[in-house]
């Protein structure tokens, strides 16, 4: 890590170095041929341009004065083999008291900080971060991230939209483990959550609740028509999986309940949409229902 920092007066194109006792600045360098020297010598190549802009007096002066006479920016610098994030901190700094320039007169101050450790450290963070959000075997969202997502959406959910949650189980899953072993039971829940990645949004919240029960939540829920053809989307291409040239269709229950406007309970929806699951499985399996605020519907 590493620092460095150099004072400027822009009203005459000079780096000065700190005051001495008598309070005067002292004269080094032209301030643009500094800038020019760190941008050619340092920076890397592609961002070169961009600095040499920044710095320019007529488009830093004006930057700092609208933030109060502070700004911080981020640039890459290339030392040997090695690529550096440094932050540059620039401010705008009176002349020391009593200095014969006068008290009116302003100084540059930037401040260059080596933060590429830190870089590092909230990289690292962030992996850890969204490690622990996630289900390893299926590479989606776990039970707590899926249900935190899903409590913090309806929490804001607007005033007149809905949402749909939907607990999905697969049809007698033990066959699969007992028969063909854990390894295959393995790979149908990865294909079962890939296929439910590439079946609905971006936006929709996809996890796997534990043991073979996926959770999707749809969010700004308008049609249980374009819903439905997605699940007869997401059937016909489970059915359809194989493993070593064998088929082995994969089947689903699934349970739902719709959130309508604001002040959802999150248990509650769990509750309902975990009693549609059951009234499938009770009527057969390999089957859809989903409770709304007023009613039940099969699908």
């Amino acid at each position: 890590m590493f620092t460095n920092f150099l004072v400027a007066d822009l009203e005459n194109d000079r780096c000065v170095r700190p005051p001495h006792t008598d309070g005067n600045m002292q004269d080094t360098v032209s301030f643009r041929k500094q800038i020019e020297w760190f941008a050619n010598n340092l920076l890397v190549p592609e961002q070169r341009e961009e600095y040499l802009r920044f710095f320019e007096p007529e488009n830093l002066v004006p930057l700092l004065r609208r933030n109060r006479g502070f700004y911080c920016a981020h640039f890459t610098l290339q030392i040997d083999d090695d690529r550096h994030d440094v932050a540059n901190v620039i401010s705008l700094l009176p002349a020391p008291c009593g200095s014969p320039c006068g008290s009116d007169r302003e100084f540059l101050f930037a401040y260059v900080l080596d933060i590429t450790h830190l870089q590092e450290i909230r990289e690292h963070s962030r992996q850890l971060m969204q490690q622990s959000r996630l289900d390893p075997l299926t590479g989606i969202a776990n039970r707590q991230a899926a249900e935190n997502d899903i409590a913090h959406y309806l929490h804001v959910q607007p005033e007149g939209e809905s949402s749909l949650l939907l607990i999905l189980d697969i049809d007698y899953f033990k066959h699969f483990n007992d028969n063909y072993g854990h390894e295959t039971g393995d790979k149908v829940l990865s294909f079962i959550a890939r296929t439910l990645k590439a079946t609905f949004r971006k936006e929709d919240v996809v996890g796997r609740w534990g043991g073979d029960e996926f959770l999707l939540f749809l969010k700004n829920f308008r049609s249980m028509e374009a819903v439905t053809e997605r699940l007869h989307k997401l059937r016909t291409t489970l059915e359809s999986f194989e493993m070593d040239g064998m088929s082995l269709p994969i089947q689903l229950s699934i349970g739902g309940a719709v959130a309508e406007g604001t002040c959802n309970s999150v248990l509650e929806l769990f509750r309902l949409a975990d009693t549609a699951l059951y009234m499938v499985k009770r009527e057969g399996r390999n089957g859809y229902v989903y409770f709304t605020d007023t009613y039940v519907r099969a699908f």
